[in-house]
């Protein structure tokens, strides 16, 4: 991604940022992911079921930046593709909003992790896991699915090197073995697990484009 300092400068950045594309009285709404974004208006992929000429609502969701406040314009479909919808804001950007728009395509490596765990524990909290779409590009039926799937084949695969290292650890204090027990148990479940689960979802992800 290019630095912020350039974005002024440059005419159109690429994305890949979730966006929700509304008709403009709000009575059909889905998720999308903008490809690019200008000042201007933006590229949508997949294509919203909405005919050339209609106007549109779009809200972005900032991933932790500012004061964490929802992003939305207006717009109107201009062009239709193979390659996605074109949207033409109603209103040009300002600089400062199309900045933060632009950072949603992750700003450092080291951020984006954190934004995908946050986003994937954001989603296994919700009841009906609504927000899977728009957060981690799955459908909520699929995000349950993969995570009981992964969870069904990580009990076996933690339980294995506990089985084959039995013999060894019959000294070790009790108190130890609780302990260590409740880590191992805590760093399968909230950072292996969810690991491979995220490495799913980008690989079905990657999938689609292709």
């Amino acid at each position: 991604m290019e630095r912020l300092d350039d974005l002024r400068a440059s005419k159109r950045i690429h994305i890949a940022s979730p966006v929700e594309v509304a008709t403009a009285d709000r009575e059909a709404q889905q998720c999308a992911v903008a490809v690019n974004v200008s000042l201007g208006g933006l590229l949508l992929s997949p294509t919203p079921p909405l005919a050339v000429g209609s106007p549109c609502r779009l809200a972005f969701h900032p991933s932790g930046e500012g004061d964490g406040r929802d992003i939305l314009v207006e717009g109107t479909v201009v062009r239709k593709g193979p390659q996605g919808a074109a949207i033409r804001f109603a209103r040009q950007l300002d600089h400062r909003t199309f900045e933060a728009v632009a950072k949603q395509s992750g700003p450092t490596a080291g951020g984006s992790i954190l934004r995908h765990y946050r986003d994937y524990f954001r989603v296994s909290q919700q009841k009906d896991h609504a927000a899977a779409e728009r957060l981690l590009h799955v459908s909520p039926q699929r995000f349950r699915s993969i995570c009981l799937t992964t969870l069904l084949v990580s009990i076996p695969v933690a339980a294995l090197p506990v089985w084959a290292l039995r013999d060894s650890i019959t000294t070790v204090p009790n108190w130890l073995k609780v302990s260590l027990s409740f880590v191992y148990a805590g760093a399968w479940l909230f950072i292996v697990q969810p690991s491979i689960d995220l490495l799913i979802f980008r690989f079905r992800k990657d999938k689609r484009k292709a």
